[in-house]
């Protein structure tokens, strides 16, 4: 039986039962959980014939679609099952007695043969559409779907009309899903009309009263935000001392406007009065958990809200250990006492509500006593690293031993420092105070050292290209003078510059990761690069020369020659215009470097003395 509504019984001579009705096809639209653990909606259509049963099929898809479209019904559509039932009426549409006084002279007056007696004018309102055959709806619920929880009736009409009974009810007029809506408004959320509908209508509810002190009023902490605010009723006198929280501003008033913040926290008050977010606990709840050597999974399946605005919260003695997760592991290790209590809290955060009841009203909370094993303690041996490279120590520890302890190595230590030159196994006895005895071992593998090659292409001039070349590992870390670093294996340095002369060191890491060091040194003279002389229109010849040599240039201005050797000294100059000779008949035989130029142009060259 569903969960908002007391069904309808036939009493007579103080007998009361339900009568029989027949079966009809039930379509499930949507079902995403079990009917107890769900919002049930049950879609059915009057005045619909035979033949316009498809057409039924049509709009209850529809509406379902724009129903959970419908904010706040969208963040919740997974707490929603839908199904509809075809109902086939021997007439179509639906009843117009024409005899409200503010009948639409449009709408034609007839009377339809439908199955449950959809008719215009309830309580000689036109637009005030409801079911007349209220006894066969209850049959057809009672029959066909009796766990139902909210019950739509689609009235196949095209004018205006609607009702927010049980079922609420509403014509295929242009706005029939808006209409949907509102009516749904009513009977699941309690809402009520924020037009003034007469005051048999008026009573207290979520977005109605009569209290307009802003610090006592019921929808007091949405006030000045979302266009909220108290509003009195208009309309009629009777209307006088009744207040909305918005005016021209939520679908239960104007259907082009959507839900009023305080219209919606009511619906998404009643969504999480009906549905939970925990589905399944494992283990069951206030139980009583033994926790050995294998740890222990505690286990939610949530019914999440997109986007999921759930707050989960595992404590253990009271103490938070795990957030926004939907299990959590509990470890021998973790429980520091003999009994220890687990807990975990669910709590949904969303902002469409801000009642100061809501967390108490909607947060679940399970618990389990943890009772924590005495484990038997086993000898283990740690140990400060894992593997070791040539060289290195390692520091071994036994765990666990209440006796003597007695190594391998004949120490006698709880801690020993070891610096094995190959891997090696190293064990240890423990000699219980019980006269029991107990071994660990552990196996140190040791890697040998890389070896560092290192070179490079020098002695370089300045203006030239160092390169740098290394080998024997798998990474390579260069440092150098002029804060050089490198990561390359081989790097290379442009346009050299005599502060970078020096010792270059590189640190060469093996694929074990062990390390060794290599260096090089970089000679560089201070003599710029050679170019070619001939090509900038300087000629120096004879090359090779013995004696003399003869120097031109197409230079201007005044121009000087200087000759150095190998090492960059000085070993001759002269100053000259456009050409000169030098002799060189004193140097020693050997390759020199000489630069030509003035004060806007410097070119340089190589001499071979021979």
């Amino acid at each position: 039986m569903n969960r908002f509504f007391t069904p309808f019984l036939v009493c007579f001579l103080g007998v009361c039962t339900i009568c029989p009705a027949q079966k009809f096809q039930v379509d499930t639209l949507q079902k995403t959980g079990p009917l107890n653990r769900r919002i049930n909606v049950v879609l059915l259509g009057d005045g619909f014939s035979q033949s316009e049963l498809p057409k039924f099929d049509q709009e209850a898809k529809k509406f379902m679609a724009f129903f959970l479209s419908y904010s706040p019904y969208n963040a919740y559509t997974n707490y929603f099952n839908f199904f509809s039932i075809r109902v086939p009426s021997k007439e179509s549409g639906a009843t117009n007695p024409g005899t409200a006084p503010d009948r639409d002279p449009s709408q034609p007056v007839e009377t339809k043969d439908t199955y449950f007696g959809s008719s215009f004018g309830t309580a000689n309102i036109n637009r005030l559409v409801a079911i007349k055959n209220y006894q066969a709806f209850t049959n057809v619920m009672a029959t066909n779907f009796p766990s139902y929880d909210l019950a739509v009736m689609i009235v196949n009409s095209p004018y205006y009309g609607g009702s927010g009974g049980n079922p609420a009810t509403f014509t295929l007029n242009v706005q029939a899903n808006l209409i949907g809506a509102h009516e749904i408004g009513h009977i699941f959320s309690s809402l009520t009309d924020e037009y003034w509908a007469g005051l048999v209508y008026a009573r207290e509810a979520a977005n109605m009263t009569r209290i307009n002190t802003p610090s006592s009023v019921i929808w007091k902490n949405w006030l000045n935000q979302f266009n909220v605010g108290i509003f009195p009723h208009t309309g009629e006198s009777t209307a006088s001392g009744w207040y909305k929280p918005t005016t021209g501003n939520c679908l239960m008033e104007l259907l082009s406007k959507p839900f009023c913040a305080v219209c919606r926290e009511a619906t998404t008050n009643k969504i999480l009065q009906v549905v939970k977010p925990v589905e399944n606990v494992q283990p069951l709840p206030d139980s009583r958990i033994t926790i050995n050597e294998q740890p222990e999974t505690f286990r939610l399946t949530l019914l999440k809200p997109n986007p999921n605005t759930l707050n989960v919260e595992w404590r253990l003695n009271d103490v938070p250990i795990k957030l926004d997760s939907g299990h959590v592991t509990i470890t021998n290790s973790q429980l520091t006492t003999l009994v220890s209590t687990l807990s975990v809290s669910v709590f949904d955060s969303t902002t469409n509500i801000r009642s100061e009841s809501h967390r108490q009203q909607h947060t679940y909370t399970y618990r389990w006593t943890l009772e924590k094993a005495i484990l038997a303690q086993t000898v283990a041996i740690t140990s400060s690293k894992s593997s070791l490279c040539m060289g290195e120590s390692a520091t071994l520890t036994a765990a666990n031993c209440a006796g003597s302890i007695s190594w391998s190595t004949g120490a006698t230590s709880t801690t020993i420092s070891v610096s094995p030159t190959q891997s090696t196994t190293y064990s240890v006895l423990c000699n219980g105070t019980d006269a029991s005895s107990q071994t660990a071992a552990i196996n140190l593998s040791v890697f040998p050292l890389p070896v560092a090659e290192v070179s490079n292409t020098g002695p370089y001039v300045e203006g030239q290209s160092i390169q740098l070349m290394a080998k024997g590992g798998t990474n390579y870390t260069w440092m150098g003078p002029a804060n050089f670093t490198s990561v390359e294996q081989n790097p290379v340095i442009s346009f050299a510059k005599i502060t970078q002369a020096g010792t270059y060191t590189v640190v060469v890491t093996s694929a074990t990761d062990c390390m060794s060091k290599a260096q090089t040194t970089v000679t560089i003279s201070p003599l710029l690069a050679t170019t070619n002389a001939s090509a900038e229109s300087v000629w120096v010849f004879p090359n090779p020369s013995k004696n003399r040599i003869q120097i031109q240039a197409t230079l201007t201005g005044e121009l000087e020659f200087t000759l150095l050797d190998a090492t960059g000294h000085e070993v001759a100059k002269k100053s000259f215009f456009r050409t000169t000779e030098l002799p060189i008949d004193h140097l020693p035989k050997a390759v020199y470097f000489y630069r030509v130029g003035n004060d806007q142009q410097q070119l340089t060259g190589k001499l071979i003395v021979d």
